[in-house]
């Protein structure tokens, strides 16, 4: 799982977020959609991890758009930090959380409402959350570190924090109401994040992993899920199975890829295997990237990587019923908007940094319908798909 979540640390470098600042608006001008591009998407523009999040339907053009300020990058131990994500997608909106600690929704229309607040403990922390598919709660995951140490020198060592309690906190919101702490473990053992809200309830994953081992775009899931009930305790076992990392999410029906870099397989939220992928021999450079599921459970689009640090080699669409579509090195699929089509970046393979691999350059998002899976339509605008909205 760790060597997967390799495969795109940008540039061979850390990712860093924006300074803290008041939130600002940018909002088009709704249009109104017709034919395919009334089926509206979240994409957040530029880098998942900074601050613009658009949405946009399937002509490219978008609807509405925000700039914001996220909470500021927690700086622990020599590793790094914890990868989370600010913005997430639920129902027919999209939610992003600002350094303020505020929730906010934006709608297609381009109308934002200040939906909840968490605390901001100190400049030392990580914020998880989840909203559930009407909208109505949201959980959190909080890890509180102390401030950074006045004394210490980014130059010499590993940071030094000043003394204090370092803590996790579950806290469970209302839109529009009250938040409460709902668990506080002080020192966990293993660091709970939260990463989304189904039909079932809120999904966490049990021991989260930090940024040093990377992270992979458009999603943050990072290994094996739980369903959490309204106490955030976990309730049942592991979704796909105990065996099953789920690093690239669900369908809204609670179906997974569950990765294996040979031999991935497509399971229910039970554990049932309802289909497995092709296996790759175990003995050459080959092996399987991240992976999207259609939201039937019968496709998925997937990065082929090849030799040293995976380097991306190719994407391909294969079937539950065995098809197999070459999509070459210039697509690199991110999820579907619906069974029948793939959104992902257009780009091409480069050397992207010196002494690595060639590895994948994006330039602007397209999209494939399987009935013309040679053609890729230029969406003219730039970023990371992040989901559907429902019912916009």
């Amino acid at each position: 799982m760790a060597a997967i979540l390799l495969v795109v640390l940008t540039g061979c470098g850390q990712v860093h977020s924006g300074p803290t600042s008041a939130t600002t608006t940018a909002a088009a001008t709704p249009t109104s959609p017709s034919g395919n591009a009334a089926r509206l998407f979240v994409i957040a523009e530029g880098n998942p991890r900074c601050c613009s999040i658009a949405i946009v339907d399937a002509d490219g053009r978008v609807h509405a758009r925000r700039t914001f300020k996220q909470l500021p990058q927690p700086v622990v131990g020599c590793e790094g930090s914890w990868i989370y994500s600010s913005t997430q997608v639920a129902g027919n909106a999209a939610y992003y959380l600002d350094d303020s600690g505020t929730v906010r929704r934006l709608s297609a229309s381009g109308a934002v409402t200040d939906v909840a607040h968490f605390p901001v403990r100190t400049s030392q922390q990580v914020v998880w959350y989840a909203v559930n598919p009407d909208g109505t709660k949201l959980m959190a995951a909080i890890m509180v570190y102390t401030p950074l140490s006045p004394s210490w020198n980014p130059q010499q060592g590993c940071p030094v924090h000043e003394p204090g309690r370092v803590y996790e906190e579950i806290d469970l919101a209302t839109a529009g109401g009250s938040t409460t702490t709902i668990s506080d473990q002080t020192n966990p053992q293993h660091v709970m994040s939260v990463v989304g809200w189904d039909r079932t309830g809120p999904i966490a994953v049990p021991d989260s992993h930090m940024a040093y081992i990377g992270f992979i775009e458009g999603t943050v899931w990072g290994g094996p899920a739980v369903h959490l009930d309204l106490r955030g305790q976990p309730a049942g076992g592991s979704i796909g199975g105990a065996d099953c990392s789920a690093l690239f999410g669900e369908t809204k029906d609670g179906n997974v890829v569950c990765h294996d870099p040979k031999r991935p397989t497509v399971r229910d939220s039970t554990g049932k295997v309802l289909w497995s992928l092709k296996a790759l021999d175990p003995t050459d450079d080959f092996s399987y990237g991240a992976i999207a599921l259609s939201p039937d459970a019968s496709r998925v689009a997937f990065n082929l990587n090849s030799k040293c640090c995976y380097s991306f080699d190719s994407s391909v669409i294969r079937s539950r019923d065995g098809v197999r579509i070459g999509l070459g090195s210039s697509f690199q699929p991110q999820g579907w908007l619906d069974n029948q089509t793939v959104i992902g970046a257009r780009g091409g393979v480069k050397v992207t940094c010196s002494g690595c691999p060639p590895d994948f350059v994006p330039t602007t998002l397209g999209i494939i319908d399987l009935a013309r899976p040679t053609e890729v339509r230029d969406l003219g605008i730039s970023g990371t798909f992040l989901g559907v909205l429902q019912g916009a």
